[in-house]
């Protein structure tokens, strides 16, 4: 076997030496072995930090995505609540108004007053079950009720010479709905 021979440089002198029972080329592949043990461990290691960094991002973007759907979720469900409360105000104000619970006189009344009118002349356009409701009630003098076919009942238009003053149910609704929508967002 031929002879290898290499300098070592040491950083300090050396204090103690003892044979091994390998040779130098037995030696140097120990060595080369932990060396490429110790390589794996890092790289191990290495590839682990960027696994753990790679699942920390997808994590994070997890929770970007499901606060950006519970935020969407939140305005769904306020303008589900919205309109299931325009609904069953619908529904209840339908049932008010044909069991005749409905204050038509004061609604009139209200309608008169927010014409802008005053004493002069108003003619009122009602449903015509309304206005046998109102039979016999009094307004005033220059006031005429008169009975329209194309209204639902607890609608109340006033005519005057100053325009028309519309009180609808369904502009009514539709006018909270645009003012919930409004306070939700």
């Amino acid at each position: 076997m031929a002879t290898v021979r290499t300098r070592a440089r040491l950083h300090a002198a050396p204090s103690a030496a003892r044979a091994s029972a390998h040779s130098i080329d037995e030696l140097r592949a120990l060595v080369l072995d932990r060396m490429l043990a110790a390589a794996q461990a890092r790289g191990a290691a290495q590839a682990t930090t960027q696994e753990r960094e790679a699942a920390a991002g997808r994590l994070d973007a997890a929770v970007e995505a499901l606060a950006l759907q519970t935020e969407a979720a939140r305005e769904e469900l306020a303008s589900l609540a919205i309109e299931l409360a325009l609904e069953i105000a619908r529904q209840f104000l339908c049932s008010e108004v044909d069991a005749g619970h409905m204050q038509l006189e004061r609604v009139v009344r209200a309608c008169l007053a927010d014409s802008g009118a005053g004493r002069g002349d108003a003619r009122v356009h009602l449903h015509p079950d309304d206005l046998a409701a109102l039979e016999g009630v009094p307004f005033r003098d220059r006031t005429v009720l008169a009975a329209d076919e194309t209204l639902e009942r607890g609608d109340v238009h006033v005519e005057t010479p100053l325009g028309l003053l519309v009180r609808e149910r369904e502009a009514v609704l539709a006018a909270v709905r645009e003012r919930l929508s409004g306070s939700h967002t």
